[in-house]
């Protein structure tokens, strides 16, 4: 069967088991222990920053539940205010102002020299963890800055021939190795904070093929209901588990809208306090976050069903601007959502989707493609791109946008498009389901899949004989046999479906 030779091929039948996390070295961890442990010893004061997104916020909330195993208190967790991707100017503002002693920066502010200098002249020391590109090494930043970046420690690492493995992580899992590591040493129990780390993982779109991330993704699941973080668990309902789809399809979009809606007073009460989050709170939260999730789910399905789009290539592309007749793109903040609308073009058409939005001589854009391809290292050729590798924003000049289409139109029949890498494994030729055992094999391979190694469907031609029912998500469900395909959209009798064994509950299965 072509998925178990993918597997014998890459030497990846480790996939379909569980490992152990092994912690890997840091070369800034004793710099980064020495800090913290101040911090607690002399009980110094703290503000507690984490960029405007998922990932952000889950490195918040590890160092909180971090220093409650410690009993300390003596932080502030800097509020949520104006969506930005650098630091808030307002957090170096109350950091100074404030007279805080150390300001904790998560997922943001490699680059940012000049305010780590101005945070530091004026007294107030620097613990920065992030995962994004530098400009500078770490011999470049002042004394007073305790800096972790993961790209950095891979440089590091190569320049001096280290055989440790790649780190290639979220904020959030750089935050629970680092935190994680300080509490083995003064033999604190850590393994909930993991579960922070693998929403972290998937909701920041990193490849989760290596060791250290499939240790996290097996020590998260491994935990018990009561273990489970409480601004986790009540993400959950009586359909879901902790795993991959429901952070990815349930927890992180209803999180993502406040952000996109710039709506922060409910992460603030829940989330971004020094208190002890109790369930009515988050509970509360879950449920307007439940509301304004299908409020943006369906502005997003309208925008998507009146966006003027063309087929411009092996592409289909949406402009964002032709709906502002009937939407208006700056109070709805529809400029928010390019990223969901290219998704649902995505699915409709079965082709990589961009959509775009121009305002005051700028167009900002996304790129989505279902089938998780990386197609970001060519699109950085000939555009402003960056993000994941089948997930990415899009920056143009508005008179760019033109040569930007005809290389978007050129590029099936380029060189660029061959090395577009990680074209799914499409198993074909069934009319009757592979075994159960084959199936859960490929739904536990799934969860790792994407990046490195890609996904693994099944192509499936829907028979006469597959009864067709709606399913309580306006999509509709096909029974093969002894298990059920949802689709989000209608297939015709003798329709092909490209159908992801995907891990749930029980086995689930859904049409891509």
């Amino acid at each position: 069967m072509e998925f178990y030779r993918h597997l014998k091929e890459n030497a990846i039948y480790d996939f379909l088991e569980p490992i152990e996390y092994i912690s890997p070295a840091i070369t800034k961890y004793d710099d980064f222990k020495k800090a913290v442990t101040d911090i607690m010893v002399n009980h110094r004061r703290v503000l507690l920053y984490g960029d405007y997104d998922p990932d952000g916020l889950m490195c918040v909330l590890e160092w909180k539940g971090f220093f409650h195993k410690f009993d300390y208190n003596n932080y502030e967790v800097f509020q949520y205010r104006n969506r930005t991707h650098k630091i808030d100017d307002f957090a170096i503002l109350e950091a100074i102002e404030g007279r805080y002693e150390y300001i904790i920066i998560n997922d943001a502010g490699t680059n940012d020299i000049t305010n780590i200098n101005k945070l530091i002249q004026f007294g107030v020391k620097v613990i920065l963890i992030d995962h994004h590109q530098p400009k500078y090494t770490y011999e470049d930043y002042p004394d007073g800055c305790v800096l972790v970046n993961s790209i950095m420690e891979n440089q590091y690492n190569e320049k001096h021939k280290s055989k440790q493995p790649k780190l290639v992580v979220s904020a959030g899992a750089l935050v629970f190795i680092l935190l994680d590591k300080v509490l083995t040493d003064y033999r604190r129990y850590s393994r909930d904070l993991s579960a922070y780390a693998l929403c972290s993982l998937y909701a920041d779109c990193i490849d989760m093929s290596s060791p250290i991330n499939r240790g996290i993704y097996h020590m998260a699941r491994n935990l018990g209901d009561k273990v489970l973080p409480l601004e986790i668990r009540l993400f959950l309902n009586k359909y879901t588990i902790f795993s991959r789809r429901f952070i990815e399809f349930h927890m992180t979009p209803k999180i993502n809208s406040a952000f996109r809606n710039e709506n922060f007073d409910g992460l603030n009460t829940a989330f971004l306090t020094t208190e002890y989050t109790t369930p009515q709170v988050v509970g509360n939260l879950v449920d307007s976050l439940t509301d304004l999730h299908q409020n943006s789910a369906t502005l997003v399905n309208t925008a998507t069903d009146i966006i003027y789009y063309e087929n411009v290539g092996d592409f289909v592309v949406g402009n964002l601007n032709s709906v502002n007749a009937h939407i208006d793109i700056t109070k709805s903040r529809l400029y928010n959502y390019t990223g969901l609308i290219a998704n649902k073009l995505a699915e409709r058409f079965k082709k990589p989707a961009v959509v775009y939005c121009g305002s005051g001589g700028k167009v900002k854009g996304s790129f989505r493609d279902i089938l998780g391809r990386n197609y970001l290292r060519t699109f950085k050729a000939f555009s402003e791109s960056e993000g994941h590798n089948a997930a990415f924003g899009i920056k143009l000049n508005v008179l760019e946008v033109p040569d930007f289409l005809r290389n978007l139109e050129d590029f099936g029949v380029n060189e660029e498009a061959r090395k577009v890498t990680n074209e799914p494994i499409k198993i074909k030729g069934y009319t009757v389901p592979p075994s159960y055992q084959e199936l859960n094999d490929m739904a536990n391979y799934n969860e790792f899949a994407g990046i490195t190694h890609p996904l693994v469907v099944i192509e499936v031609v829907r028979t006469a004989s597959m009864k067709e029912r709606p399913n309580n998500y306006g999509g509709y469900v096909y029974r093969w046999q002894n298990y059920n395909i949802n689709s989000s959209r209608r297939v015709p009798v003798g329709c092909k479906m490209m159908v992801r064994p995907t891990v749930g509950k029980d086995l689930r299965l859904y049409a891509i």
